[in-house]
């Protein structure tokens, strides 16, 4: 079985019965939950002693760990206060826990699961457009106040599962500077690098349209079309 400590990240919602059967080794457990684990008396059983093994959680937590079954036969239960709190901001997409905690100086070790329709997640960051400081399961925290992060995205432009079959032409291709584009009145156009960057976007008010892009350096874009939530990709390329 496990001896001498272990730490339960925040990601541990839950904890099955007979986990820590025979773990009699074990002399300390820092549990980083905001919220105790429901857990029956079965989890901590075999030889373990939780009156041997001391209890580490967040100041802010300790009273609902002194209350909460189990957990309160730990002894002794200490508070620890270099625990911060880290705020995950979805910046459009959703993420679950939207929250966090982690011992001051440690490695972050692990982030919730983001997610985004019709993007690609692609970290955490200290401000929402990205220019901040960049946070992975590797980064060190050392800051000594709470933190949120942003996650950021990029746009998934594949054109899988296109739905806009409607007849879009955009010449010529390749085009210099600027381009038309029929048939695509009352959509967005969208227009990406190939890494999913974003480099234009308009409303597409005319069926016979010029598209201004004399500002882009040469290369391929993808120009998405999307009007009453059906898309479509074309591939154009800009000398």
């Amino acid at each position: 079985g496990l001896t001498g400590a272990l730490t339960l990240p925040n990601s541990v919602t839950s904890i099955g019965d007979g986990a820590f059967w025979g773990c009699s080794g074990l002399t300390e457990i820092t549990n980083l939950s905001a919220t105790p684990q429901s857990i029956s008396s079965t989890v901590f059983s075999g030889f373990f002693t939780q009156s041997a093994c001391r209890l580490r959680v967040a100041s802010s937590s300790l009273a609902l760990y002194e209350a909460a079954p189990v957990w309160q036969d730990f002894a002794p239960i200490i508070g620890l206060d270099n625990v911060q709190r880290i705020d995950l901001h979805a910046n459009g997409g959703s993420v679950s826990p939207s929250f966090f905690y982690l011992i001051q100086g440690e490695a972050i070790g692990s982030f919730p699961r983001a997610t985004r329709a019709g993007y690609i997640f692609s970290g955490w960051n200290t401000q929402p457009d990205g220019s901040g400081t960049e946070y992975t399961a590797a980064t060190v925290y050392n800051a000594t106040d709470n933190t949120t992060l942003y996650a950021q995205w990029t746009a998934n432009v594949t054109g899988v599962g296109e739905t806009l079959h409607a007849d879009i032409s955009a010449c010529p291709n390749p085009f210099k500077g600027a381009l038309r584009l029929t048939g695509a009145v009352g959509c967005t156009l969208t227009v990406f690098t190939t890494t999913g960057s974003l480099v234009h976007t308009q409303k597409v008010t005319g069926a016979d349209e010029t598209i201004h892009l004399e500002r882009l350096p040469a290369g391929l874009y993808l120009f998405r079309l999307e009007k009453d939530g059906k898309t479509k990709t074309l591939k154009i390329v800009n000398n």
